[in-house]
C-alpha cells in the first residue's frame, strides 16, 4: 500500500531566525536590567528587519526606561502603525504620554485614551487598567481612578500596583478606612513595597497614631534609605512625639540629601527651637528663606525664634512680612501679637490676636495669646475667660492650662495654680514653662527644698541664659574646700544682684571663687568680695575646677528664710565717689532726697502690669519738702519734662551721669539718698544691696519673698502689698501717705 508523500514544513528565512535570536537574547538582557546591551541587540534585530513590530516596541520600552523619551515615542508609534491591534504597544504609549503629563497636563488625557485602547483590545489586561487608574488619579479624577483599579483587581486580585493606586484614590475621596485597608493589603502582599508603607505611615500620623506611623516609615526607609521625603516624614513623626534630638539628627540627614529643600531647613529649625536652641533655629529659618523668599511659614517661625531671643523689634518686622505674604494665615497674626506684647504694645497685640480669631475662630492658641495680653493689663477675669475658651477648643492645650496656673498664682490661689501646672506638665512632660512656673509657685509659698530643685527648669524655659558649655563639672553642693569654683551670671542685672547675696557663703566654703558678672558690676563686686577673682564674662574660663550658675547657689545656701544674713548691705559704693555725690545732693537744700525709678527695660513675661508711667506718681511727686532724683535709666527726658510742667516740680538729674552703664557712679549717688522708690527693677535691687532704704510694691505670688512678707535677700527693702482689687495707683498713694511729714 502506497503512502501519500508529505513534504517537509518550509524553512524559515535565515534573516527571520536571526531576528528572533537577537530578540530572545535582548529580552533576557532587558529583564536582567542591562538596558544598554538590550538596546544594542534590539537595534541589530531592526537592522535585519526594519518593520519588526515587536522589536520596535521593545526598543521603545528600553529607550523609555533610559529617559530617551522622544525616540521612544517614535519607535512605539511606528509599531502601532504596523500593528494597530498591538495592545502592549498601546499600554507603552500610554506610559510615555503619562510621563509627559507631569509638564503638559493635556498629555494625561491622551495617555488615558491609549490605555483604554489597550484594554479594549485585551479586556483582561490588568496592567493597562492599573496604569489607566494611575493616570486618572494624576489628572484629578479619583472616582474614575478607583473604578479602573477595581477592574484591574477583578482580573488580578494580587496586583499590588492597582491596589496601591486604589488606596491613593480612596484617600483623595476622604475614605480613609478603606484606604488604610488597601495599603495594609499591599504591605501584606509585598513587604518590600516601600511606597505603601510610606503612605500608610502618613495616614496613621495624620490620625495622631505616632506609634503606628513610625514603624511604617522605618520599613519604607529600609528599602529607600536615600529617599529624603521618607526620612523627613520619620523626622516629623519623632518631632511630634517629642523625641527632638533624634528628629534633629534625621533632618540634618535630609538636608545632606537635599541641601536646597527649604522645607527641610524650616523643619530642622522648628525642632531646634522646640529643643530650646532658638539661635540655631533662626539660622535654619534664614536658610529656608534664602531658598524660598516667599515662604510665609518660615517667616512666622523665624519671628517666633527672634521672640525667644528677646529681639522683639526684629520679630515684628519678620512677622509683618509674613502677614503681607499670607494675610489669611492666622498663625502669622497671633505670633505678631506676641511680638507686640513683648514690646509692651498691648493694644496692637490685642488687634493681632482678634484678627487671628476672626480668620480662624477655632484657633486655640490665638485665644490663649489674647488671654496673656489681658493678664499683662491686670484684667485677670477676662484673661481667664480667654484661657478657658482655648481649653474648650483644645482640651489638651497645655499652654492654656499653664496660663491659668499663672493667673491663680498671681491671686495667691496656690493650690489651684499647682493643679493647673501639674496638668500642663502631664500633657507635655517637657513643657519647661509649666515646670518653671510650678517652681516659682513652690518658692512663693515657702516650699524651698522642692522649689529650688525645680528651679533648674529656668534654662529650658528660657528664663535664664542658656547653660554655658564648660569642659569641667558643675558644682552640686558637695564639699568645695580647696577647689576653684566659677560662679557665672545667668539672668538680668536685678537677679544677678539678688543671687550675689549668696556669694559670701560660697567664698567661705571654696578654696577660691571666680565670679564672672555683668561688666558694669565688676568693680562693685571686686570691692564687695575681695577674696574672690571678679571679672567680666569670658568665653573659655581658665584655672577653675568646677562651675555653677548663680541661680543655683540658693539651693545649697538658702534652705529657709532664716539662712539669709541680717546685714542690711553686701555692696558698698566707692568712698571718694560717694563723698562727691553727697556734696552734690547737699547742694539741693534741706529736705528728703528720694531716688525714683518707675519701669523696667523688660516689660514682657507678665511684668507689664507691675510698672507705671511717671505721671501716675503724682501723689508722691506733690509731697512738699522732698527732692526727687531720677534713677530711671532709659530715655525718659520727654516724660520727665512733661511731669515737671504738669505738676510744677523739679526732678533732679545730672547730664554727666550714665545711669544705664556706669553702676559705680550710680551706686555712689544712691548711697547719698534717704530713700529709693522703685518698681521691680535692677535700680531697686542695687539700692537695697547697698543698704539704702528701698520701697517697692509687692504683688501676691512674688516668688522672691519665699513665703514671707518681705524679701529676705534685701533687709533694706520694704514691700507695700497690694490688697485684692488695688491698683498701682492705690499703692503709690499708700506710699505717699507713708512718707515722713
Amino acid at each position: 500500500m502506497s503512502r501519500k508523500h508529505r513534504p517537509p514544513p518550509p524553512k524559515a528565512p535565515p534573516t527571520a531566525s536571526k531576528v528572533e535570536a537577537r530578540l530572545a537574547e535582548a529580552v533576557a538582557l532587558h529583564q536582567a536590567g542591562r538596558l544598554a546591551e538590550a538596546e544594542a541587540l534590539y537595534r541589530q534585530a531592526l537592522a535585519l528587519s526594519p518593520d519588526h513590530a515587536d522589536a520596535l516596541h521593545l526598543l521603545g520600552v528600553a529607550l523609555f526606561q533610559q529617559g530617551e523619551m522622544e525616540e521612544s515615542e517614535v519607535r512605539v508609534r511606528r509599531a502601532l502603525d504596523l500593528v494597530p491591534s498591538f495592545a502592549a504597544a498601546w499600554n507603552s504609549l500610554g506610559n510615555l504620554l503619562a510621563a509627559q503629563g507631569r509638564q503638559a497636563p493635556d498629555k494625561l488625557w491622551e495617555a488615558a485614551s491609549a490605555y483604554r485602547r489597550a484594554t479594549a483590545l485585551q479586556p483582561d489586561y490588568a496592567e493597562a487598567y492599573a496604569n489607566l487608574a494611575a493616570t486618572l488619579h494624576q489628572a484629578g479624577k479619583p472616582e474614575a481612578a478607583a473604578q479602573a483599579c477595581r477592574q484591574a483587581l477583578d482580573i488580578a486580585p494580587r496586583h499590588c500596583g492597582a491596589r496601591y493606586n486604589l488606596a491613593l484614590s480612596l484617600l483623595d475621596l476622604g475614605r480613609e478606612a478603606e484606604a488604610e485597608a488597601a495599603l495594609r493589603r499591599v504591605a501584606e502582599l509585598d513587604p518590600a513595597h516601600a511606597e505603601a508603607r510610606y503612605r500608610l505611615g502618613l495616614l496613621l500620623r495624620g490620625r495622631g497614631d505616632l506609634a503606628g506611623a513610625e514603624p511604617c516609615f522605618r520599613a519604607a526607609l529600609a528599602r529607600l534609605p536615600s529617599q529624603a521625603e521618607v526620612l523627613s516624614a520619620l523626622a516629623d513623626t519623632l518631632q511630634l512625639a517629642g523625641r527632638r534630638t533624634q528628629a534633629i539628627d534625621l533632618y540634618t540627614r535630609v538636608i545632606d540629601l537635599k541641601p536646597h529643600w527649604a522645607d527641610a531647613h524650616n523643619n530642622l529649625g522648628v525642632a531646634l527651637h522646640d529643643e530650646g536652641r532658638p539661635a540655631e533655629a533662626a539660622e535654619r529659618f534664614r536658610v529656608a528663606l534664602d531658598l524660598r523668599p516667599d515662604y510665609a511659614d518660615a517667616y512666622v517661625n523665624l519671628g517666633r525664634a527672634l521672640i525667644g531671643l528677646g529681639r522683639a523689634a526684629e520679630a515684628v518686622a519678620c512677622l509683618s512680612r509674613a502677614t503681607d505674604l499670607a494675610p489669611e494665615l492666622a498663625e502669622a497674626h497671633t505670633t505678631l501679637g506676641i511680638a507686640y506684647k513683648d514690646q509692651g504694645r498691648l493694644a496692637e497685640a490685642e488687634i493681632c490676636h482678634i484678627r487671628a480669631i476672626a480668620l480662624t475662630p477655632g484657633h486655640a492658641d490665638a485665644h490663649a495669646n489674647l488671654g496673656v495680653v489681658h493678664e499683662e493689663r491686670g484684667d485677670f477675669k477676662t484673661a481667664a475667660a480667654c484661657q478657658r475658651r482655648a481649653l474648650a477648643l483644645t482640651p489638651r492645650h497645655a499652654r492654656a492650662l499653664n496660663n491659668l496656673g499663672t493667673l491663680h498664682q498671681a491671686q495667691g490661689e496656690f493650690a489651684a495654680a499647682e493643679a493647673f501646672y501639674t496638668r500642663a506638665a502631664a500633657l507635655e512632660p517637657r513643657f519647661a514653662k509649666a515646670h518653671w512656673n510650678r517652681a516659682l509657685m513652690l518658692l512663693a509659698r515657702g516650699e524651698l527644698a522642692e522649689g529650688w530643685r525645680a528651679f533648674d527648669w529656668r534654662f529650658a524655659a528660657g528664663q535664664a541664659k542658656p547653660d554655658r558649655r564648660f569642659p569641667l563639672p558643675e558644682w552640686r553642693g558637695d564639699g568645695p574646700s580647696g577647689q576653684r569654683i566659677l560662679v557665672w551670671r545667668e539672668q538680668g542685672v536685678g537677679d544677678e544682684l539678688m543671687f550675689a547675696s549668696c556669694y559670701p557663703d560660697l567664698i567661705r566654703h571654696a578654696g577660691h571663687v571666680v565670679i564672672e558678672c555683668d561688666r558694669r558690676l565688676v568693680s562693685l563686686f571686686a570691692r564687695a568680695f575681695p577674696q574672690a577673682t571678679v571679672r567680666a564674662e569670658t568665653r573659655t574660663p581658665a584655672n577653675v575646677d568646677r562651675h555653677i550658675p548663680a541661680g543655683s547657689l540658693p539651693r545649697y545656701f538658702r534652705p529657709g528664710p532664716e539662712s539669709f544674713p541680717a546685714a542690711p548691705a553686701f555692696l558698698a559704693a566707692d568712698p571718694a565717689r560717694a563723698a562727691r555725690w553727697r556734696d552734690r545732693l547737699a547742694a539741693l537744700g534741706p529736705g528728703l532726697r528720694i531716688g525714683i525709678g518707675w519701669r523696667s527695660a523688660l516689660l514682657s513675661g507678665g511684668r507689664g502690669h507691675s510698672y507705671t508711667g511717671l505721671k501716675q506718681w503724682e501723689p508722691l511727686l506733690r509731697q512738699p519738702g522732698i527732692h526727687f532724683v531720677r534713677l530711671q535709666y532709659d530715655d525718659c527726658e520727654a516724660e520727665i519734662r512733661d511731669v515737671e510742667r504738669r505738676f510744677g516740680i523739679v526732678i533732679h538729674r545730672w547730664p554727666d551721669l550714665d545711669l544705664l552703664n556706669d553702676f559705680e557712679e550710680t551706686a555712689a549717688l544712691m548711697s547719698g539718698l534717704d530713700l529709693v522708690i522703685s518698681g521691680p527693677t535692677s535700680t531697686g535691687e542695687l539700692a537695697a544691696a547697698l543698704g539704702v532704704p528701698t520701697w517697692r510694691v509687692a504683688w501676691t505670688g512674688d516668688w522672691t519673698t519665699l513665703g514671707t512678707r518681705r524679701r529676705p535677700w534685701f533687709p533694706a527693702m520694704r514691700l507695700f502689698y497690694a490688697r485684692a482689687g488695688q491698683t498701682l495707683d492705690d499703692m503709690l498713694e499708700a506710699m505717699a501717705r507713708s512718707l515722713p511729714r
